[in-house]
């Protein structure tokens, strides 16, 4: 969190969208899935963190807000100003100008929920607890070019699980994946967008191309790497995917790094 010094009151503002909470998140997708220039979404999402009722005055140079019982008048490059500690949200602009969300949610915002009675258990931050065979199908969903309702249940089918300790792409609970709020959906996905970028920068030689968005088809890159890992061997195959993402990766990640020195001997 960063400290905002306004009016001699000290507010606390989020420095990353794992220190925004689940309600600023939601504020923020629907700001976001409008037609609104960037400076609007930031100047908005500053004044919903800071639970402050805001309106532009008869002078359009300056804006009405109120904060914890105090009212101020404030001018339009005050609030510019103080709204640029929400920069951290988008990426710079390309070279055609485009600037999009930077995904960085690694926090799982929805650990635990409850579905008509049934409980089900997201993945940890940063995807730790997940499992390999878990990881794959949600790659596989992702991946898929045909966005239909359908995917996405599956998405999150593999996403939510009544039990953390193992996975069977068979045993998704689809129906009750039709009751998710769709904030819960967005949320989930900028989660999970945000850790796949999380995991491409921990282990850049697992995925050489991870933080590239025209990167091609990911699953089938990781089946490959799986088959090498295991050398052709089904058996091991199989059983590495019942391991847990972060073993297998590091293991991927030493066998690949091993290779590189070799390949590199004289």
């Amino acid at each position: 969190m960063r400290k905002l010094i306004w009016y001699d009151r000290e507010y606390m503002l989020p420095s990353s969208m794992n220190e925004m909470t689940n309600e600023q998140l939601i504020e923020l997708s629907v700001l976001t899935a409008q037609p609104m220039p960037i400076q609007e979404v930031k100047v908005k999402i500053l004044f919903i963190c800071l639970n402050a009722q805001f309106r532009r005055m008869k002078n359009p140079n300056y804006f009405r807000v109120k904060i914890d019982g105090e009212t101020y008048a404030v001018t339009a490059d005050e609030v510019t100003a103080i709204s640029a500690a929400f920069d951290f949200l988008y990426i710079k602009p390309d070279e055609k100008g485009n600037c999009f969300l930077d995904m960085r949610l690694t926090r799982c915002p929805y650990p635990v929920l409850k579905i008509k009675g049934t409980e089900f258990f997201a993945p940890d931050s940063n995807l730790t607890d997940m499992l390999y065979n878990q990881y794959i199908y949600l790659q596989s969903f992702d991946q898929a070019k045909d966005k239909k309702p359908e995917v996405i249940y599956q998405w999150l089918g593999a996403m939510f699980r009544t039990n953390k300790e193992k996975f069977n792409h068979k045993d998704l609970n689809l129906e009750l994946m039709k009751h998710i709020n769709p904030h819960v959906v967005v949320l989930m996905l900028w989660f999970w967008i945000g850790s796949c970028r999380f995991l491409a920068e921990k282990f850049p030689r697992v995925f050489p191309d991870g933080n590239d968005p025209e990167y091609g088809d990911v699953y089938s890159g990781q089946q490959r790497l799986l088959d090498y890992m295991a050398k052709g061997d089904p058996e091991k195959k199989r059983a590495y995917k019942q391991d847990m993402l972060y073993d297998i990766l590091y293991s991927l990640d030493y066998i690949l790094e091993i290779d590189e020195q070799n390949s590199d001997s004289p």
